[in-house]
């Protein structure tokens, strides 16, 4: 998250609008428009200084909710990589019981299953496990 995202923010809580702060800053519609749309982290002081201003924020607030982004987003990308981490241990592990049950039905059978028959075997065994339905 960047500025853009801070500002879409203020300016949603005080029923404001670009356009409206575009007026009362003379920045340039377009220029508030790429700041919102990039969600840009750097944004140039003269702008940042009319933008408080208008807002009747100190810049240093609006720094500090910038940071606030900066930090949450850190954390959920944080979380999102040990979430990837996790999801790619648990394939790791499925692919190795598919490869001991592999293994165990050809002690049993003397037959080697291909993955298209273990994803049979694997679907009756789930149909099978789950309790029947009364209707």
């Amino acid at each position: 998250m960047g500025f853009g995202t801070v500002l879409k923010d203020i300016l949603a809580e005080r029923k404001m609008s670009i356009k409206e702060l575009s007026r009362i800053t003379g920045i340039s519609l377009n220029t508030l428009y790429s700041i919102t749309k990039r969600d840009t982290v750097n944004i140039r002081p003269d702008t940042l200084q009319k933008i408080s201003h208008a807002l009747n924020i100190p810049s240093s607030q609006l720094v500090d909710c910038l940071r606030q982004n900066i930090f949450e987003t850190q954390k959920e990308l944080e979380d999102l990589q040990i979430r990837l981490k996790d999801a790619e241990l648990v394939e790791e592990y499925r692919l190795e019981c598919r490869e001991h049950l592999k293994h165990y039905l050809y002690e049993l059978t003397n037959y080697h299953f291909n993955d298209k028959e273990i994803d049979i075997i694997l679907s009756t065994a789930v149909l099978l496990k789950k309790p029947p339905t009364t209707e």
